[in-house]
């Protein structure tokens, strides 16, 4: 018997962020759960979805500076997420917030799946507003 080679490939969340929704949906639960440098490299996937040159334009940022900005490692200023976001035609929201601690943000890879399935629901017209743990508790 012959064994089937698999393909696999590297997620690519831009593929999926076809919608304002779904680009807010990513960018906030990127932000909740991973804190700032999570949300630029969302905000990175988002300016890839929408197309570099264009969110450049339109958000009035010279595109090597977006590329850089929003590069592993890139520190954008406020101002530049800022007209990133507005010419995604999204707006920010400012909350009180439940975490006080300074590092209560941090990278976890095991919310990346969850995440991932928060974005295909989003890019499936599913969108609902749903915190990490109420989509955790769905998968067990």
């Amino acid at each position: 018997m012959r064994k089937q080679k698999i393909k696999i490939s590297n997620f690519d969340a831009s593929r999926y962020l076809s919608s304002e929704e779904s680009i807010a949906e990513y960018l906030k639960a990127c932000l909740e759960e991973g804190g700032y440098e999570l949300f630029v490299q969302a905000l990175g996937d988002a300016a890839k979805a929408r197309g570099m040159t264009q969110l450049a334009k339109e958000a009035g940022v010279g595109r090597e500076s977006l590329y850089k900005s929003l590069a592993p490692g890139g520190n954008p200023s406020f101002k530049t997420v800022y007209k990133i976001a507005c010419a995604l035609g999204l707006s920010f929201n400012i909350i009180p917030s439940d975490h006080h601690a300074a590092g209560d943000h941090f990278y976890n890879p095991a919310n990346l799946a969850v995440l991932r399935q928060s974005i295909q629901e989003a890019a499936e017209g599913k969108f609902v507003t749903k915190t990490l743990d109420e989509l955790k508790a769905m998968e067990e």
